[in-house]
């Protein structure tokens, strides 16, 4: 009998568990990965941020802030522009630093969005043909990010990739228009431009040269890696320009054609500084400078401002080329 009973109540506990145990169908989740699937709390800003973007259709925003300060960083830019009082969300939001100094901050169209940030290579060491590099950072939920980047005017060299809802990537590389200083905006992106200019501080440009006439066939000698090379540029009146360079005393190794021609306002260079706009015959790879052009005794001295040089590691020193001889 006392077996009998012992094994009735066995039974009935076994089916008070149970039945205890029907009462919830989903798993335990252990505390932290119950964390870990928590989604962030929405910010008022940045959501109304996401529906006038998604009323514009928008892929995403863009903003320049200026150029980095001495002290501070990124962070103390944000501070000074103004913009936090709009989006105080990028207070918080994460910076990703770069080689370079032009800020800009970029907002995701869609909480559902991802966003990848990767180095890009466009020089000499790849033809200037352009590639990815190394993966700086990863985002997800929409989250907005800083970006520290661009040595030059010219060529960019930061990517940033939004996959949304819809699974399909776009890519871009935050940089300024060359003459205008605005953010470029690729004609067929769907992209909001939220950039404050009024507010970003204009460097007091240098003064504009002397008008020079250069148009002819120059040339010039350079000490280059323990190696003398020579430059050749031809500046023609109607606005072309070649542009051939190699050791000296040997074949050239490099041929570029293209234009030149002058910048005559613009905030950033000295008003008459010349753009050569150029591509290898050899190569195919492009040339995208600025310079200022001085003459003094018979020779004209092209220094460069922004973009390529004429000779690699030239950054901001000056050439001066005679009347090249045939």
């Amino acid at each position: 009998m006392k077996r009998t009973l012992a094994a009735l109540l066995g039974l009935t506990l076994i089916l008070t568990l149970t039945a205890c145990g029907t009462t919830d169908d989903s798993p335990e989740i252990p505390q932290e990965e119950a964390e870990q699937t928590v989604q962030p709390a929405e910010d008022p800003a940045l959501t109304a941020v996401w529906q006038e973007l998604a009323a514009n259709g928008s892929t995403c925003a863009v903003g320049y802030l200026g150029t980095l300060p001495e002290s501070g960083g990124a962070k103390a830019l944000l501070e000074d522009s103004g913009c936090l009082e709009d989006y105080p969300f990028l207070a918080d939001c994460p910076v990703v630093t770069h080689t370079g100094n032009q800020v800009f901050y970029l907002i995701p169209g869609e909480a559902e969005a991802s966003v990848l940030v990767q180095d890009y290579i466009c020089d000499e060491s790849n033809g200037y043909q352009g590639e990815v590099g190394d993966t700086l950072y990863q985002g997800e939920n929409g989250q907005p990010v800083v970006l520290v980047c661009n040595q030059n005017d010219v060529l960019p060299n930061l990517v940033v990739t939004l996959e949304g809802a819809d699974g399909e990537p776009f890519s871009y590389s935050p940089v300024l228009e060359l003459c205008g200083g605005t953010v470029f905006i690729p004609a067929d992106a769907a992209m909001t431009d939220l950039s404050d200019y009024e507010s970003i501080p204009k460097p007091e440009a240098p003064p504009a040269p002397a008008s020079v006439d250069f148009t002819g066939v120059w040339g010039a000698y350079e000490d280059f890696d323990g190696s003398q090379v020579y430059l050749e540029t031809t500046f023609g009146e109607d606005g072309s320009a070649r542009y051939r360079c190699g050791y000296a005393y040997s074949e050239f190794l490099s041929d570029y054609h293209g234009t030149w021609y002058t910048i005559t306002e613009n905030g950033q260079y000295p008003a008459g500084s010349i753009v050569l706009d150029m591509k290898d015959a050899f190569s195919g790879g492009p040339f995208f400078g600025v310079y200022t052009v001085t003459a003094e005794s018979g020779t004209i001295t092209l220094t460069h401002v922004s973009g390529d040089t004429l000779v690699y590691g030239f950054d901001g020193k000056g050439i001066t080329f005679s009347p090249a001889v045939n």
